[in-house]
């Protein structure tokens, strides 16, 4: 039986969400002949999900891209209006679905870290 579905193998991903320490290695074979394996983390509309449910790597990828807006925009020296819808906009994006209360004090640093650096670079120019 056929389902009419076709894949894109470089863009179908499959992860196992599991509570263990050790990713479960599956692989699934479809009609087509095309063979999907579990991978540890993937991106999905710009959120990074790994096979814990944990938000490590999303947070990580948060800090990279702010920093390297931050560095941009310190550069620039735009208005501050713009300034902080860039940097806010990536620091929050999707944030009612990974900022939970299961964030670690770890991930919440973090977070404050990158807000604060935010916030510095913003504020300068109006010293």
């Amino acid at each position: 039986m056929q389902i009419g579905m076709v894949v894109n193998q470089g863009k179908t991903e499959l992860i196992v969400y599991t509570k263990n320490k050790q990713c479960p290695e599956i692989q699934i074979s479809l009609d087509n002949g095309i063979l999907l394996s579990s991978t540890r983390k993937m991106k999905a509309l710009g959120i990074y999900f790994d096979y814990r449910l944990k938000w490590n790597e999303h947070i990580h990828e948060l800090r990279r891209r702010t920093v390297c807006i931050i560095n941009g925009l310190r550069i620039i020296r735009r208005k501050l209006s713009f300034k902080q819808s860039v940097a806010l906009s990536i620091i929050y994006y999707a944030s009612s679905a990974w900022l939970t209360k299961s964030l670690g004090r770890k991930e919440m640093g973090m977070l404050e870290r990158i807000h604060l650096k935010a916030l510095r670079v913003i504020v300068s120019d109006y010293r």
